[in-house]
């Protein structure tokens, strides 16, 4: 990294002059300073509003703080080596360091690229010159593996060649604008070289469910770099990975559950459909075509009013489903209803084009909802770079877990984490609004002269947010607030040491113009009460409890619901004292709290339902085939408590089957063999004759097999009691 530091950024320069089409082509561009690159592009779309790309803001210490430095540290504290070696090995190149194992070094959705963005934009939102040191040295090593035709993967057999282009395209570009790398253009250039060749990524134009790859997220950031670099080609090669067959539908407002040719679509892969919307965002910047804001909008449209739970999560399963019912379905009985840090940050970056492309406040509810109840509500990574990839939403019961060791999730995180700066305030000329309500200190170099303002605040224990200026010129400012869209009355705005009625103006922003003096607040009273959604409008149950954008979990021993009923159950939940956010409910021993307040393993009921069944909890190294829970890991246990005379265990057989332990109460009473011929024919085990009363059941994963079986996997589809006769 250059010891050379300009007076102003790359992105600085950049964001005062995006590009179009027919600047200087990328041979010039190679080894250029950011002024000279930043010169060759014109002026391109200007938004309503922007965000500050991390120039000049801060948080200020809270949750959200804490969590960014600790993700900070959990990256720092891996060694440079061991993110090098797996590259260097298959450069021929000494490699020191180990292999960190897991999705990592089997070469699966590989995060390096992720990794690299994640801790730049990290490095640009708080200073830390660690960051940009660490990044600087992943990038330079990097680069020394790529060989001389391009080929940059970590191995000789990456499982999705597109995905990892787009990932390491990503970290390239944000090592060169957050941190001044300067080896990360040229290598941007030099490995667009590889992907452009046909014969290396092909040309994927099909539409479907499934990830094929994911080619179809290429768009995004191959449009970032051509904003970044003035370099065509990257344009031309972004509309090359444009997911027409699917926006197109979008844009028109059709069904996407069918194909242009009228072929049904039983589902789509989540995380990275939802992803792909983000090339819409960044072909608009590029063009301002209204075709992609107007297929982005609709798609957000669609999106929250069918596939969204009241969380903002979506996917079940990883799936995008036809309609809310086979949405609904998926909460009993399994665990996997959100893939949470890869999911969170398509969420967080189609909300903040959105709200920057139109000016509208509206599309700020989803980025809040995401800090609250996506990634800002997952738990710390392990050290074997173990992260939360799911949130269980199940009305049985959840708990946050950890599982595969640097799989895709693992690289969102720092990348999600990173962008609650960007987004608390967004601005236009003379015009400040506060978007995200966190704890924040804004710098600002205006033409008019220089504004610092903070935003205090302890939101949402307190529904109180208070914009501060230390610092404004002597000129009319438009001040104000997003009004979200989960109020339950009107909001209240103080000023002047009075409150008045605050009204949102058409954009949906609470805001008030005039000439402002060093000392001014603005302050805003955001009514928050509990409120019970149901997950489907024509039953009233499974239903979600919110405060405001903040979804509530219950605690209890079991289904909290099934005693009180769920209208009881809310109606006695009395805020308790103290500066966090709870709740006790009167008369009994349960509580509640927000769902980003519970820790590793605590078993939490996001959504209520009096007749749920029976939670299941899983012990282990388990996966997920749809409905299906599966291990292969003898000794992993699946265990839940039932009153009754006996249980059901629903089940799967299949060729790589193994045995399965039925431990009732500390004895096993029975063995069950799993294995049978391929057609994975459904199965049921029943244990009977039970006492009356209360029992405690393990399903132990033995290690033994029936002679003919390829292995020694069991899986649960589900577990029932069998009540009384």
């Amino acid at each position: 990294m250059s010891d050379h530091r300009p007076a102003l950024s790359r992105r600085t320069l950049i964001a005062g002059a995006a590009g179009l089409a027919g600047a200087a082509s990328s041979a010039a561009l190679r080894g250029a300073s950011p002024a000279a690159t930043a010169a060759t592009v014109p002026a391109s779309v200007t938004d309503p509003l922007r965000t500050f790309d991390f120039t000049g803001v801060r948080l200020l210490p809270s949750r959200w703080r804490s969590q960014q430095d600790q993700v900070a540290d959990d990256y720092l504290h891996v060694p440079t080596d061991d993110y090098l070696h797996g590259f260097r090995v298959r450069a021929g190149l000494p490699a020191p360091g180990r292999e960190l194992g897991g999705w990592y070094s089997d070469d699966v959705f590989h995060d390096f690229g992720q990794i690299v963005s994640g801790l730049a934009r990290l490095h640009a939102g708080s200073g830390r010159p660690e960051l940009a040191a660490k990044v600087a040295e992943l990038v330079e090593g990097f680069v020394e593996c790529i060989e001389p035709d391009g080929y940059f993967f970590y191995t000789r057999h990456p499982n999705s060649v597109h995905y990892v282009y787009e990932k390491v395209l990503c970290g390239l570009l944000d090592a060169w604008l957050y941190c001044e790398v300067d080896a990360a253009l040229p290598a941007l250039h030099t490995v667009t070289d590889w992907a452009v060749d046909p014969a290396h990524l092909g040309r994927v134009r099909e539409h479907g469910g499934g990830w094929e790859g994911e080619w179809y997220t290429l768009s995004e950031n191959l449009y970032r770099a051509h904003l970044a670099t003035g370099d065509p080609r990257y344009l031309e090669f972004g509309r090359v990975w444009e997911y027409r067959s699917l926006w197109d539908r979008f844009f028109a407002g059709e069904n996407i559950f069918q194909t242009p040719d009228g072929q049904p679509v039983g589902h789509y892969h989540a995380y990275s459909h939802v992803n792909s919307l983000a090339g819409l965002g960044a072909g608009h910047r590029v063009t301002g075509d209204p075709y992609y804001l107007t297929a982005l909008r609709n798609a957000y449209d669609v999106l929250r009013g069918t596939h969204l739970w009241s969380t903002g999560g979506y996917g079940p399963f990883e799936q995008l489903l036809p309609d809310a019912a086979a949405r609904a379905a998926t909460l009993q009985p399994w665990h996997n209803h959100f893939e949470t840090l890869c999911g969170s940050w398509a969420a967080l970056k189609v909300s903040k084009y959105l709200v920057t492309a139109t000016g509208q406040a509206r599309y700020g509810d989803w980025a809040e909802q995401m800090l609250y109840n996506g990634v800002g509500a997952t738990i710390p990574m392990a050290a074997d770079g173990r992260v939360q990839y799911y949130s269980a939403y199940s009305p049985r019961g959840g708990r946050k877990v950890l599982v595969s060791p640097w799989s895709c999730c693992t690289g969102t995180r720092p990348q999600g984490v990173a962008d609650y700066t960007d987004q608390v305030f967004l601005h236009a000329e003379r015009r400040l609004m506060v978007n995200l309500f966190l704890p924040a200190r804004l710098e600002w170099p205006t033409g008019d002269g220089r504004i610092v303002a903070r935003v205090v605040t302890d939101f949402p224990a307190s529904s109180r947010v208070r914009l501060e200026l230390d610092e404004v010129p002597d000129v009319g400012l438009t001040l104000g607030f997003r009004a979200p869209g989960w109020l339950s009355r009107p909001p209240r705005l103080l000023v002047d040491g009075a409150w008045r009625p605050a009204r949102p103006d058409a954009d949906g922003w609470i805001a008030v113009t005039r000439r402002w003096h060093p000392g001014d607040r603005l302050e805003l009273d955001l009514p928050m009460e509990l409120e019970t959604t149901p997950v489907l409008p024509d039953r009233p149950a499974p239903v979600a409890v919110t405060y405001g954008p903040v979804s509530v979990a219950y605690a209890a021993g079991r289904n909290p619901a099934r005693d009180l009923g769920v209208d009881q159950l809310v109606r006695r939940s009395q805020r308790a004292a103290g500066p966090d956010l709870a709740w006790r409910v009167s008369g009994t021993s349960v509580t509640a709290r927000p769902f980003f307040a519970y820790g590793e393993d605590e078993l939490y009921y996001l959504h209520l339902d009096p007749d749920a069944g029976l939670y299941v909890r899983l012990d282990g190294q388990w996966g997920s085939l749809s409905f299906i829970s599966v291990t292969s890991f003898a000794g992993d246990t699946a265990s839940c408590e039932f009153d009754g005379t006996g249980l059901r265990w629903v089940w799967v057989e299949g060729e790589s089957n193994g045995i399965a332990d039925v431990e009732v109460d500390g004895s096993i009473l029975r063995a069950v063999d799993l294995y049978g011929p391929p057609g994975s024919a459904l199965r049921t085990t029943e244990i009977t004759g039970l006492a009356p009363g209360r029992h405690h059941v393990r399903l132990i994963c033995s290690g033994r097999h029936n002679p003919a079986s390829g292995g020694i996997s069991i899986n649960v589809v589900d577990v029932e009691a069998i009540p009384p006769a």
